[in-house]
C-alpha cells in the first residue's frame, strides 16, 4: 500500500524547520506527461523552480518512459541536481475516489474516545469503501480480476452524538458517526509508478491523483465545499461530484480534446503534430479569417459529440439526487473556450437533477493558494493548474517529515 498522509491537518505545519526541501511531481495523461520540481519555503508556501511537458508518441510503455523522461528533465534542468522525492499523479480515470460513511454506538459514552475505536471505525470505513471500490473498477473495466489498493485517506466529516467534530480523539459520546473519502487505484498503476521512480532514480514518496489534490485544495478552504469537477484531458474526461468536502463518487468517459485535434487535421489536410500548433495559434486569435473559421467548426463539432457523452455520464452516477450547480473546469480542455462557452449555452444538463442551471469556472492557477506568485504570475504555467496541484502531496509530506531531501 502506498498512502499520502492525510492532508487535512495541512494548518499544522512546522513552521520551525528552515531547511529547503525539494520535489518533482509527475503526471502521465494519455497526451502529454507533464512533471514540475517545486520548493518549499520558510513560509510553508511552495515555489515552482521549473516545469517541463513531453507529447507521448504511442500509447506504450516505452512512449511513456520516454517522455517521462524528457519532462523531468526539463523541470529540474533549472537547479542542475537531482531531486529525490517524487510524487506521482495516477491518471484521473484510473483512479476510483468515493467518501463512505460508518456510525458505532459506543458501550462506555462517558470515557473519553481513543485511537483504537478511531482506528476501528476507520478500518469498518475503508473495507466497505474497498468492496464497493473494487466491484466498480470491474465493471467499468470488464475485468473482475483486476487487484486495487488503498491510495489516500482523509476524514470529511465527523460526529459525535450529533455534533460535528473535526477530531473526536479524547471526546466523550455514545454514537460516531464518521465519512472517509478513499481513493483507490488497481495495482498495475502502482507498479508502472514505481517503475518511472526507479529510471529517473527518485523515491516514490507518494501515489496520488490530481482529483485528489484539487479537490483538498478547495475543500481546506471551505470544508462544507459543494462542486462537481470537470477534469477534459486529451482521450478522457473525469467527472467527480463533491459533497460537503468530499468527493462521493467518479466517473470518466473515453472523450477529449484529441476529437477536436483529429477534425482539425480532417478540415485541414494536416498532420496530428501540426494540428497541435494550429490550435495553439487559434487560442491565440493567430489564424487567418479563413482558417480560423474552419478550426472554429472543427471544434464545435468535437464539442457537440463531447457534450452528449458528458450528459450520458451525469446519469450513470447512482446515489446522486441533486448535483452541486457549481461546474469547476480543469485540465487541458478548460484552456479552450469552446468547451466553457457550449457548457453555458447548449441545453444540455436540462435531464440531470442540478439545483439550478450550472455555473461553470474555470479552475486558476490562483486557486491554488499554497503557492509562490512566481506560478501564479509566469505567463507559461497558465492553465496548468491539475499538474501543479500536486505541490500540496508534497508540502504534506514535508510536514511528516517523510521528504528525502536533494541528492547530488
Amino acid at each position: 500500500m502506498i498512502k499520502l498522509p492525510k492532508l487535512l491537518q495541512l494548518a499544522l505545519l512546522k513552521k520551525e524547520d528552515s531547511q529547503e526541501k525539494r520535489f518533482l511531481v509527475l503526471d502521465t495523461g494519455s497526451r502529454v506527461v507533464k512533471s514540475a520540481c517545486f520548493s518549499i519555503d520558510a513560509s510553508n508556501k511552495i515555489k515552482v523552480e521549473g516545469f517541463g511537458k513531453e507529447i507521448r508518441v504511442g500509447d506504450g510503455l516505452k512512449a511513456l518512459e520516454e517522455a517521462t523522461i524528457g519532462a523531468v528533465n526539463k523541470a529540474r534542468s533549472a537547479l542542475g541536481e537531482r531531486i529525490a522525492d517524487l510524487v506521482y499523479a495516477i491518471p484521473s480515470e484510473k483512479a476510483i475516489l468515493c467518501t463512505t460513511t460508518a456510525k458505532i454506538t459506543r458501550a462506555k459514552p462517558q470515557s473519553p474516545i481513543k485511537e483504537s475505536e478511531i482506528a476501528e471505525i476507520t478500518a469498518k470505513i475503508t473495507k466497505s469503501a474497498y468492496i464497493e471500490s473494487a466491484k466498480r473498477y470491474g465493471e467499468l473495466y470488464k475485468n473482475a480480476e483486476a487487484k486495487i489498493d488503498l491510495l489516500n485517506t482523509s476524514f470529511v466529516a465527523t460526529t459525535i452524538d450529533g455534533s460535528k467534530v473535526l477530531n473526536p480523539l479524547k471526546y466523550q459520546g455514545e454514537k460516531i458517526e464518521a465519512s472517509l473519502f478513499c481513493a483507490f487505484a488497481p495495482e498495475e498503476e502502482i507498479k508502472k509508478a514505481k517503475r518511472l521512480a526507479q529510471i529517473l532514480g527518485c523515491h516514490l514518496s507518494a501515489v496520488t491523483s490530481s482529483l485528489y489534490t484539487i479537490t483538498k485544495s478547495l475543500t481546506l478552504k471551505n470544508l462544507d465545499f459543494n462542486g462537481t469537477i470537470v477534469d477534459i484531458g486529451a482521450k478522457v474526461t473525469n467527472v467527480a461530484v463533491v459533497f460537503g468536502g468530499g468527493i462521493y463518487a467518479n466517473l470518466a468517459v473515453n472523450l477529449g480534446t484529441e476529437d477536436g485535434r483529429e477534425k482539425i487535421c480532417e478540415v485541414l489536410g494536416i498532420s496530428p503534430a501540426e494540428s497541435g500548433k494550429i490550435l495553439e495559434m487559434y487560442k491565440d486569435q493567430k489564424l487567418d479569417p479563413e482558417s480560423y473559421n474552419k478550426v472554429k467548426g472543427a471544434l464545435h463539432n468535437s464539442i457537440d459529440v463531447w457534450i452528449t457523452g458528458l450528459e450520458s455520464l451525469f446519469l450513470q452516477f447512482e446515489g446522486v439526487k441533486i448535483f452541486p450547480e457549481n461546474i469547476y473546469l480543469l485540465g487541458g480542455g478548460s484552456n479552450i473556450a469552446e468547451y466553457q462557452n457550449l457548457l453555458t449555452t447548449q441545453d444540455w444538463s436540462k435531464n440531470i437533477a442540478f439545483k439550478s442551471a450550472p455555473v461553470i469556472t474555470k479552475l486558476e492557477l490562483s486557486d491554488l493558494w499554497y503557492l509562490t506568485p512566481n506560478a501564479t504570475e509566469e505567463p507559461s504555467l497558465k492553465g496548468e493548474t491539475g499538474t501543479l496541484s500536486l505541490g500540496l502531496a508534497g508540502l504534506e509530506l514535508w510536514k511528516e517529515g517523510a521528504l528525502y531531501g536533494n541528492t547530488n
